[in-house]
C-alpha cells in the first residue's frame, strides 16, 4: 500500500539486461511463506556471506524474519547490509529506531555515504 511504501515499485524496470540470468525472485515483502522459502533457498547454498540490501523500513518485518531464520540455518554466514538509506528522507524518529533495530543484527555494513555510516554509529 502507498501509505506504507510511498515509492513507486520495489522492482527494477522490466529491462531483462538488469538481471543476472540465474536470479530467482523468491522473496515477496508481504508473504511470510515467501520469507521462509527464501531463507531455505539461501541456506541450501551454504553461503559464507549473505548480502542484504537495505533502503527503507518497509522491509523491516521481512528482513527481521529472514535474519532470524538465516542465523539458525546458516550460523557461520557473515551477514552484510548494503545500506542505501539508513532511513528514508522523509522518515521520522520511529523509522530511525526500527532501522537501527534491524541493522544492528548484521555483522557489517557497506554504506554509500559517510553520513550513513555516522548515522549507524550514533
Amino acid at each position: 500500500p502507498h501509505w506504507l511504501y510511498p515509492g513507486g515499485d520495489d522492482r527494477a524496470p522490466d529491462d531483462r539486461t538488469l538481471f543476472e540470468p540465474d536470479a530467482q525472485r523468491v522473496l515477496a515483502p508481504l508473504s511470510p511463506l515467501a520469507w521462509w522459502r527464501g531463507a531455505r533457498a539461501i541456506a541450501r547454498a551454504n553461503p559464507a556471506h549473505i548480502v542484504i540490501p537495505w533502503w527503507h523500513v518497509f522491509w523491516a518485518p521481512m528482513t527481521l524474519a529472514l535474519l532470524a531464520m538465516l542465523r539458525r540455518q546458516c550460523p557461520k554466514a557473515h551477514i552484510v547490509f548494503l545500506v542505501h538509506n539508513t532511513v528514508g528522507h522523509e522518515e521520522h524518529r520511529v523509522a530511525w529506531h526500527i532501522a537501527r533495530w534491524v541493522l544492528c543484527r548484521g555483522d557489517a555494513w557497506i554504506v554509500h555515504a559517510r553520513s550513513e555510516a555516522e548515522q549507524l554509529h550514533s
